[in-house]
């Protein structure tokens, strides 16, 4: 039984590593949409969540550096699949980079959706990933809302 908590535990230390990598991976992509957009209004928004993104890595770093483990320090191969996307809407004006950071945020809901199923997650930390968690619904729900004005 005891390596049966142990293999969860495993997982649930591997999924907020990959949540932090996530949140580097969102920052990369909101500086580079940040950098290229067009919209001043657009680029303040996104600034504001990029530093939710920074927080949340603050957060749950100082988590797993309490619990003794390793903190992720960049998006590794995150980085590819969230700013690449990004990159190359950059050719094709306001609109693509907001689909683009669409897509990022949905995949980053996903991730805090997961691991906010396991069970037994310290009080301290919870908080922090359902904070986390409303804080990228409201990056979606701004970037739907932009996209629906301007579509």
């Amino acid at each position: 039984m005891g390596t049966n908590l142990n293999y969860l535990e495993d997982h649930f230390i591997q999924d907020l590593k990959d949540l932090v990598c996530l949140d580097y991976a969102a920052i990369e992509a909101y500086e580079t949409a940040i950098e290229k957009l067009k919209n001043e209004k657009y680029k303040g928004t996104l600034e504001r969540f990029k530093s939710n993104h920074e927080m949340h890595i603050r957060n749950i770093s100082l988590f797993l550096k309490e619990k003794g483990y390793n903190c992720p320090t960049g998006p590794g191969v995150k980085l590819l699949l969230s700013q690449g996307k990004v990159i190359l809407a950059t050719f094709a004006g306001d609109v693509a980079i907001l689909k683009a950071l669409r897509r990022n945020e949905a995949t980053t809901i996903d991730a805090y959706e997961n691991i906010n199923t396991y069970n037994e997650i310290p009080t301290n930390l919870k908080k922090i990933l359902l904070d986390g968690y409303e804080d990228e619904r409201d990056h979606l729900f701004w970037i739907e809302e932009e996209l629906d004005e301007i579509s």
